[in-house]
């Protein structure tokens, strides 16, 4: 943040939201800087985290809006860029993100990928296959341990 602050005096902001897991405390941390929504579902249902926060880059001394949350098993964790929600808004449909999540949830046996996929492509469908917007989505899942020794794995793709 200081960096962009300084380079560009307060006239570019950009939206940051950082997803880890603190191993001392047993939580995943959710750090926002971006007016996004992130969105939690576990055993309790979907709820959204949208705790006041502001883009890096604007202002002076931005800090992030923290949310700390349980490492348990069935929790998936949201994050998204603004062309998701978004999606139709040019024709008069905007994407109910919220609606999407829970609908996709509703299926037995979903991981991340497809829970990505699924809200990917619902965003996509929504601006009838032409984005207005850059699109993102992250879903970080906390799956049972079936490994042995302890082997943590993370799969990403990034097209070229």
């Amino acid at each position: 943040h200081d960096f962009l602050y300084a380079l560009r005096q307060g006239k570019v902001s950009a939206d940051l939201n950082i997803v880890s897991f603190d191993l001392v405390s047993r939580t995943v941390v959710l750090s926002r800087n971006s007016g996004v929504p992130i969105y939690v579902a576990d055993a309790e249902g979907v709820r959204v985290v949208d705790q006041q926060a502001q883009p890096i880059g604007l202002y002076a001394r931005t800090k992030p809006a923290i949310t700390e949350i349980p490492i348990v098993a069935g929790t998936h964790i949201v994050v998204v860029t603004d062309g998701v929600p978004e999606g139709g808004l040019r024709f008069g449909q905007p994407l109910d993100l919220l609606a999407t999540l829970t609908g996709l949830l509703s299926h037995d046996g979903m991981n991340a990928q497809t829970l990505a996929n699924g809200l990917l492509d619902a965003a996509i469908a929504a601006d009838h296959g032409r984005p207005a917007d850059d699109m993102s989505v992250l879903v970080l899942s906390v799956v049972p341990d079936q490994s042995t020794g302890g082997v943590r794995r993370m799969s990403v793709t990034f097209p070229i």
